[in-house]
Order: structure tokens, then sequence, then C-alpha cells
């Protein structure tokens, strides 16, 4: 029977059902890319399967895309055909220059269109506005409004969402000592801990249990999206505020298989339109055909990616 609750699943679950598929998707896209770029050699980096630049990594003609993106914030394989960073920028960095008003967004979230909307990629949260030091939150992409807030966290061929690192202490990023605990007993480090919109979030919006060790630390395995809906309800200071996740649906992690419901489906029966706040997720290749796209953006979107446009 499939599980559908949050509570009902850790990372360690979640891995046994997804991981040797994951492994097997992986694979397969490795060698589509591979075959990609030996057909279009002249935009191939070092890589099998990577662009030589964030520019030849974008459909023909938005090479100018590349600066919405500083070099700072670009993730570490931005230019792998596996980047869910390029994927997002070349679609939805197309879309928002081909129609400012974003109509594609008030048709996904089914609300009356909105006028002065602006589309930021890598959008880094302020230290202050969520407790965070020295990391920060960054939003994929994040559209705001004189009425909404809307972050979307873009996933191509992640495994899943990202959990707390509490307890890796191998993955600390300069000085940042956050893993100083075991989320399995429900330690957390100190500064996880102090991060009080974090764990109101999880309480108001995720539905879950207060912090009760020695149980399982209940935002260890959601942490990333509870950190994307915290930040989008800090910076909307009394605005409406939007939650998307947008994703690959063949990527064994966002899809229903055996017991396992998929992200979509979890996130869909946790978080529920709520006062000011609501959630939405679609799969790329459904949103490929609500977004506007001219000719070029299509072709890289068909033949780079697979995407039914």
């Amino acid at each position: 029977m499939t599980k559908t609750t949050l509570g009902d699943w850790t990372k360690p679950e979640i891995d046994a059902q997804c991981s040797a598929a994951h492994g097997q998707y992986s694979r397969k896209l490795a060698l589509h890319y591979t075959d990609y770029f030996n057909a279009h050699a002249e935009l191939r980096g070092k890589h099998l399967y990577s662009a030589s630049s964030m520019e030849t990594s974008l459909p023909s003609g938005w090479a100018g895309l590349a600066s919405g993106i500083p070099a700072k914030r670009r993730h570490q394989h931005h230019r792998s055909g596996k980047s869910s960073q390029a994927l997002a920028l070349g679609l939805l960095g197309v879309a928002g220059a081909l129609d400012t008003e974003f109509a594609w967004l008030w048709r996904l979230l089914d609300r009356n269109p909105e006028s002065s909307a602006v589309g930021e990629f890598e959008h880094s949260i302020p230290p202050t506005c969520l407790g965070e030091t020295p990391r920060v939150t960054s939003i994929d992409y994040l559209i705001t409004t004189p009425n909404t807030v809307v972050c979307v966290e873009a996933k191509w061929t992640e495994r899943g969402l990202g959990s707390c690192s509490c307890d890796k202490r191998e993955e600390r990023y300069g000085d940042d000592v956050d893993a100083e605990g075991d989320p399995t007993i429900g330690e957390c480090s100190e500064r996880v801990l102090k991060r009080a919109a974090y764990w109101e979030t999880a309480h108001d919006l995720f539905r879950l249990p207060d912090r009760s060790p020695p149980q399982v630390c209940p935002i260890w395995t959601p942490y990333q999206a509870i950190r994307n809906v915290a930040a989008a309800r800090a910076l909307a200071q009394g605005r409406d505020f939007v939650f998307c996740l947008f994703y690959d649906e063949n990527n064994p992690y966002f899809r229903p298989s055996n017991i396992w419901p998929g992200w979509p489906l979890l996130l869909k029966t946790t978080l529920c339109d709520s006062g000011p706040f609501a959630f939405r997720t679609m799969s790329w290749q459904t949103l490929v055909k609500m977004l506007p796209l001219d000719e070029q953006a299509k072709v890289w979107a068909r033949e780079k990616h697979c995407l039914p446009v």
C-alpha cells in the first residue's frame, strides 16, 4: 500500500525505494546527453555531456540569459546536460523574456493575472530573513508582484529533495558547522535549532510534529521544501505566497513506484491551500507545453532534453 503521509518516510527509506532505479535513469540520461554533444560538438566542453560554458548550455540565440545568474551563484555542474539550473534558465528564462506578464504562471496558479511581475534566478535570502548564517537559502526562481511571492524549486535529475545535513560532516561548506548531530534520533545542530522560521513552517504548513528526541527529527527529510516555504513566507511580508515544484516525471524520486508516492504527491497530501499560502507542482513535460517559447527554445527542449514540445 502506498504511504502518502510525509511523516511515514525518512531519507533512508526513500533511498531504499528509489536509489537503484535512479541509477539506471541517470545512466540512460548520461548516454543521451553524450549523444547530443557528439552531434553538437561545437557546444561541448571537456566532459562528455557538458557544455563549454553557461552560454552554450542554453538554447540557440539565448546566450544572453546566462547573465541572469552571476558566476558565484552558478551550480558546480551548471554546464552538464543534467543540470536543473541550466534547464530552468533555458525554459523559464525564455518564457519570462517573451511574456513579461507571466500568463503561464497565473494559469498554473488558477489566479487572475497580476501586473508588475518580476522574475529573478538564484535569489539569495538575506541572512536575517530566516536567521541563517553563513549559508543562506537560495531560491531557484523567484517571482514577485505587489500581491504575491512565488518561490520555484526546479528539479531535473536530482535524487529527490535535499535533506538536512546535520549528520553529514563531510558536507560542510566553509565555516558552516551545521553537521553536529544525528537526525535519526532528533539531535539537531544548534544553528538549525535556532532557525525558528523552519520549525514554525514545519508545524504550521507541513503539519509536522514538534521535535521530540530520541524520535526522528521531523524536518530532516523534507528539509529543502521547508526552507523554501519558510523563505516564501518570510519574503511575502503579508502578501500571498506560493511554493512551486517542477520536476522530471521520469525521475524515480518524483514518480510513484511500489509504495513510494513520489515527492509531488507526497507534498500535495501534506501541503494544502491555507489562507495566503498555496502549493503547486507540475512536471516539466507538462509545463513546457504551457510556456511561451520560440522555435529555438523548442528545438533545444526537444532535442537536448527530450521534452514534448
